[in-house]
């Protein structure tokens, strides 16, 4: 039993409150817009898959638009042609789409996710990072920039998750530098 009279949950097992723990809950954050938004997420994932969901699980949803593979086959080719391989893959890539970021630079692995809202170059044009709206970067809903080497891929969905005037008050935001992610 959790607190008096309360019985405890999957949740209070998973993520104890006596040993510090918090949920990550990124994910929870893209999939409740994508349940506000889309009817066929919904019907599809209804809400036990939302209770469970993952930053890797929602790499599925929606139509990809640049994969893990592609993009580390991008930085992994010649040197020649590495910065137009990655701004061709990049290229394709739209506010608002789902994106993902890898655990390590190292690893394909998923480990967060939110929406895609931009990304920064250097003096040479050359992108050098790109920007998560989403939630538990640094156990909030922000937008924080990541170095491009950890970008995961990109999906979109044919729903609007978050309308013109969402985008407009998100975009005044001032961006943080990568914090922690759970």
């Amino acid at each position: 039993m959790g607190e008096e009279g309360q019985e405890e949950t999957w949740f209070d097992e998973k993520y104890p409150k006596d040993k510090g723990a918090v949920a990550a809950w990124c994910a929870a954050f893209v999939s409740n817009l994508l349940m506000r938004q889309d009817e066929k997420f919904r019907k599809t994932y209804g809400l036990s898959k939302f209770d469970s969901v993952r930053a890797a699980e929602l790499t599925v949803v929606g139509n990809q638009i640049v994969t893990t593979e592609d993009f580390n086959d991008a930085i992994k080719s010649k040197k020649q042609n590495r910065q137009a391989n990655v701004q061709e893959l990049l290229s394709k890539v739209e506010q608002g789409d789902i994106v993902f970021k890898k655990s390590s630079k190292r690893s394909s692995k998923i480990g967060h996710v939110g929406m895609f809202a931009g990304f920064e170059t250097n003096d040479k044009d050359e992108v050098t990072h790109f920007k998560i709206f989403g939630g538990n970067q640094d156990d909030s809903l922000n937008i924080t920039r990541y170095p491009i080497e950890l970008f995961g891929g990109a999906n979109r969905v044919q729903a609007d998750l978050l309308t013109k005037e969402e985008w407009e008050t998100i975009s005044a935001l001032s961006v943080r530098d990568q914090g922690r992610t759970r």
